[in-house]
């Protein structure tokens, strides 16, 4: 096995993600790929990322793979989001998500990516803002 350049294709709600950015263990007879656990979750967290935030219409189903991406249940993602677990479920039943849940969801799957918690999405930010009536 050898260390080479490696496309990872990912489908998931309709669309194809084709990821070039990494290296795999390859066989130099015969071209097969060996790829560890998380090399795959990187892989499958990326593409469900870019999905989420350059795509017009995103499904439920895309929803539903990034929180599997993250190793996540409903329930957790649920309570990462400050939202219920059945409205968890139905979003990831839902034919179109709203932006507004893609891009805390896309928030996750890039501080998976660093290895940084997930239990702080939103939370490094607002802590910084402050909002108070203009006099």
């Amino acid at each position: 096995m050898a260390r080479r350049g490696y496309k990872h294709v990912t489908t998931v709600g309709g669309y194809t993600v084709t990821d070039g950015t990494g290296m795999a263990e390859t066989c130099p007879s015969c071209g097969d790929v060996s790829l560890s656990g998380d090399e795959l979750a990187g892989y499958e967290r990326r593409a469900a990322r870019l999905i989420l935030t350059e795509s017009e219409r995103v499904g439920g189903n895309v929803l539903r793979y990034a929180r599997a991406a993250l190793g996540l249940r409903q329930r957790d993602l649920a309570r990462i989001l400050r939202r219920n677990e059945q409205q968890i479920s139905r979003d990831e039943h839902a034919e179109d998500l709203p932006m507004d849940l893609r891009l805390p969801v896309a928030e996750l799957l890039e501080r998976a990516e660093r290895g940084e918690s997930l239990d702080s999405v939103g939370k490094s930010t607002e802590s910084k803002l402050e909002i108070r009536r203009a006099s």
